[in-house]
């Protein structure tokens, strides 16, 4: 009996595993012009899990049984059910562009109605919703890739922000740097993405930065309606351009605010932030100055809450190396995504984020499996980040942390 029941053991195992190594990937693309989507969303409701096509539009999705139906979005576009029966490679999701009207919103202060009906809308929702989150950091100097970093963290989420974190996987790796090379690196740069908060409910600061989504907008932005969009449901998406008022010298958030006009729920965030927020160096070695955060927050509605769904941020700067004389363009950009839902949390304490939170140091212990990392990649890696990991496994720094002299 003992013998019988070891091997349904293996034989449960080995379907388990061939089963979540199922996936389904392709493109998501205009059904008009065939472009490539970039960030659409594709999520399986079912079981709440989900991704995102990668920059180049190019998405995988795992499964453990066929056939799956998940749902694939962007704001730019009316949403689409697809079943898929069985594992498949390039398969396309073709998407067809939201019908932009401009609706009869004439009134002028309809904005500001709009982001208070949602401002109000956030601070009457209390649930904690928690979830399994990605996140991906890529810096590159230059034009030579030099840290990548990728962890998986147990989240818990509440309708304004993060409310904590704990690392499950994690992996890191860099190129060594000296006087000439100046590799611009962050040790906590994850603490923009996870800190984030666009919703304002806190007197504004100089050490903070300004989001739109608070109840006394009319004081800090000019607020406009530009456009509608009308999704297949019949859900109206109001565009609003936030812009911040020229006598606000503190960090402040320039772009655009998606709310949906049917329920007042936030649907996205997409602007700039035209700040160092305290990263610009200027010493005896180099010099680093117009700093543009470009910064992209997608919502979900869980449990009766909206709570994100995905945070992007990237920061582009001007970086003078004073030795050489040599002058280049420098980027860090990170991703988080909630790629599994839950409403249940997981063992373990969630950790509060807070500005002191090093990066490096939390991940430092961790133990880097190649084969978790290959056999899950959440969101379809790019050329780029593909070669990126590759050349440093291959020089032996990707995995554990390994701390060079800067």
């Amino acid at each position: 009996m003992n013998e019988i029941r070891k091997w349904l053991l293996i034989i449960n195992l080995f379907v388990t595993t061939y089963s979540y190594s199922q996936s389904v990937n392709g493109f998501v693309v205009d059904v008009v012009t065939n472009q490539k989507i970039p960030f659409a969303n594709i999520y399986c409701p079912i079981v709440k899990t989900g991704t995102l096509s990668n920059e180049n539009g190019e998405y995988e999705f795992h499964s453990q049984s066929f056939p799956v139906q998940f749902v694939v979005s962007h704001i730019s576009y009316q949403s689409d059910t697809i079943t898929i029966n069985t594992p498949s490679d390039h398969y396309t999701v073709h998407l067809k562009p939201a019908v932009h009207e401009l609706d009869p919103v004439t009134v002028s202060n309809a904005g500001y109605k709009l982001i208070q009906q949602a401002f109000d809308l956030v601070n009457i929702n209390k649930n904690l919703v928690y979830g399994k989150a990605f996140y991906r950091q890529l810096t590159i100097n230059g034009k030579q890739s030099t840290e990548i970093q990728e962890v998986v963290y147990d989240i818990k989420l509440s309708s304004s922000k993060i409310e904590g974190v704990q690392i499950d996987n994690a992996r890191y790796a860099k190129l060594p740097s000296d006087d000439k090379k100046m590799y611009f690196t962050f040790s906590n740069f994850s603490y923009l993405v996870l800190a984030q908060r666009a919703i304002g409910q806190s007197k504004p600061t100089e050490n903070t930065v300004l989001f739109p989504v608070r109840s006394d907008v009319a004081d800090y932005y000019t607020i406009r309606v530009t456009n509608v969009l009308s999704q297949s449901n019949g859900d109206k998406i109001a565009e609003l351009d936030c812009h911040i008022r020229e006598d606000y010298i503190n960090p402040a958030f320039s772009g655009k605010v998606y709310i949906n006009m049917t329920n007042y729920k936030l649907v996205k965030v997409h602007g700039v932030i035209s700040n160092s927020l305290g990263a610009s160096i200027n010493n005896a070695k180099t010099l680093t100055e117009n700093y543009v955060y470009t910064v992209d927050i997608d919502y979900a509605n869980q449990a009766n809450t909206t709570v994100f769904s995905s945070i992007r941020i990237a920061v582009e700067f001007d970086q003078l190396i004073k030795s050489t004389g040599e002058k280049r363009k420098d980027k860090v950009s990170a991703f988080l995504l909630i790629n599994e839902f839950s409403n249940t949390p997981t063992r373990g304490k969630y950790k509060p984020i807070n500005i002191h939170r090093e990066d490096l140091k939390l991940i430092q212990n961790a133990k880097y499996n190649p084969d978790f990392w290959q056999n899950n990649p959440v969101v379809r890696r790019t050329p780029l980040e593909e070669s990126t990991i590759k050349a440093f496994e291959q020089q032996g720094v990707m995995g554990n942390m390994k701390f060079d002299a800067q």
